[in-house]
């Protein structure tokens, strides 16, 4: 992985600046692939798409900002910006909120269930409060009427749902309609899982 340019770019609502990091070349090795659809690859990590601005308290898309300045090895743009944050990811709270005014619905409520999950892919579920845990269930009851069982890919993330909600054979009889032969190997780790009655988010690959 090799590091670009940080990118200055500014709030479309209030202009504020942030910084964005880029790469100009990267690789998957050493990538997990998690039962929720998350891919973390540590050569090629990813950068956030939606952001929340500290500043206005509202939500934009990355790729709808303003570019203000490239840094590369400018000591005086160094300097200059030094003061600017990083665009960072929504937490679990912020991506409720995000509900409120951004339109693609499914994107948010799979970005909370993902969110959520990445407290038990770092081992602090802990530090998950009930309140949390029922947002949590709240949003999986609304991303299932969401996804596409035409699609196999949105069929295995609803069946992957109902198991993380503990209803392990209707998550079955969706897997028993999986015949994408690319997901074969996936969708008997998830049987093996439910055999487990582990409503958890596991680690595939």
């Amino acid at each position: 992985m090799i590091p670009g340019p940080t990118i200055i770019i500014s709030c479309p609502h209030c202009e504020q600046y942030a910084k964005k990091r880029t790469l100009i070349s990267f690789n998957t090795f050493g990538a997990q692939l998690w039962s929720d659809a998350k891919r973390i690859a540590p050569m090629k990590p990813e950068s956030p798409s939606l952001v929340f601005c500290k500043k206005c308290d509202q939500f934009y898309w990355v790729k709808d900002t303003k570019k203000i300045a490239e840094i590369n090895n400018s000591t005086e743009l160094k300097e200059k910006y030094n003061n600017v944050e990083f665009i960072e990811f929504p937490t679990f709270h912020q991506y409720f909120k995000a509900l409120e005014t951004i339109p693609d619905e499914k994107f948010i409520r799979i970005r909370i269930w993902q969110s959520y999950n990445d407290y038990f892919r770092k081992g602090k579920e802990k530090d998950t409060t009930q309140d949390m845990q029922d947002l949590n269930t709240e949003n999986l009851y609304a991303l299932i009427k969401l996804l596409d069982e035409s699609d196999q890919n949105e069929l295995l993330m609803k069946a992957e749902i109902l198991r993380n909600l503990g209803w392990f054979e209707e998550s079955k009889q969706l897997l028993d309609r999986i015949l994408d032969s690319g997901l074969l190997e996936i969708k008997n780790k998830f049987l093996v899982e439910i055999n487990k009655q582990n409503m958890q988010v596991f680690q595939l690959f």
